[in-house]
């Protein structure tokens, strides 16, 4: 979306069919939100069940959702990021 989107990553270190939680972190104008969950946000998996995503208030658990991101995306490694116009490229991802 141009305007807003430019500075979105997508990234996945897992595989593209294993089952994991999922670490959300947005930041914008130095607001920073975290939310945890087993959700993958994909309109195949909002159409028949039910996901949830919960967000995270408390000041630890948000530095140690912190310190997990940096260390899983301080190293290159292969996986998959989102590009625009919706398409998935397959290779090293990371480096935060």
């Amino acid at each position: 979306m141009p305007g807003l989107s430019e500075r979105i990553r997508v990234v996945s270190i897992l595989g593209r069919f294993l089952e994991h939680a999922r670490i959300y972190h947005f930041g914008h104008g130095g607001e920073e939100e975290y939310y945890i969950g087993s959700a993958d946000w994909r309109s195949r998996n909002l159409r028949r069940r039910v996901e949830v995503v919960a967000p995270v208030f408390d000041p630890a658990a948000r530095r140690t959702l912190d310190h997990i991101l940096t260390q899983e995306l301080s190293t290159r490694r292969p996986g998959y990021c989102a590009r625009t116009g919706g398409t998935i490229a397959r290779g090293l991802v990371g480096v935060r």
